[in-house]
């Protein structure tokens, strides 16, 4: 029991942290402290087998065109590179982009509004996205405008929190895209957000990688 409420303090002081620095970041330029990105790449997203498993499985071809939306620190985006492949690291905060940056591993770095009404860039071959939708904050909305940065017949490959992804609509408005002709081929893969906690897995540690291709 102690173990388990201790946890619960850690996660929730991790995820406080998160939030409050990214926010920070973003209205006062602040800086990603060492220890934060430390954290965030321990804890944040899952496991990096299994970033290389889902990485694995797409088998995106290198010299493809991929942006990964939400990059944060870079650790998609480094595993993307161990396979041959660097994409541009799309990011809303300039602290996260400068940790990206210092892996080396992107093509290009640019800051990007998912709130915004125009996208950040177009015509990508393929979209990859692990931490923008397992937190919370955006919702189906914004999954739309990423969406508008792929060109037609790009692979998508969305993590998005399990416990969000039925109580924001996600899968709802996914049945919906598929029903309309606006995606195809959907599928899903489940992996754990954060490292193995002592209390077990819940659906707010899940994340349901929803893997599609843009009509």
């Amino acid at each position: 029991m102690v173990y388990a409420i201790a946890a619960a303090v850690v996660l929730v002081s991790f995820v406080a942290l998160n939030l409050y620095w990214r926010h920070a970041s973003t209205v006062r330029n602040a800086p990603c402290p060492t220890w934060l990105a430390w954290m965030l790449e321990l804890n944040f997203p899952a496991a990096a087998n299994g970033r290389g498993s889902v990485v694995e499985r797409l088998a995106l071809a290198p010299g493809m065109r991929v942006a990964d939306v939400g990059c944060g620190t870079g650790l998609l985006g480094q595993t993307l590179a161990l396979h041959g492949v660097r994409a541009d690291g799309f990011d809303i905060s300039p602290g996260m982009l400068a940790q990206a940056a210092l892996k080396d591993a992107y093509r290009n770095l640019r800051e990007a509004d998912l709130t915004a009404s125009e996208p950040a860039a177009t015509g990508y071959g393929a979209i990859v996205s692990s931490g923008t939708f397992t937190v919370g904050h955006l919702g189906p909305d914004s999954l739309e405008r990423l969406l508008s940065m792929g060109r037609p017949g790009a692979l998508c490959v969305i993590g998005i929190n399990e416990q969000h992804f039925h109580d924001a609509g996600f899968d709802t408005c996914l049945e919906r895209w598929v029903g309309d002709g606006r995606i195809r081929d959907l599928h899903f893969t489940m992996v754990p957000i954060y490292a193995e906690r002592p209390d077990g897995q819940d659906r707010a540690d899940i994340a349901r990688v929803a893997v599609f291709r843009l009509r």
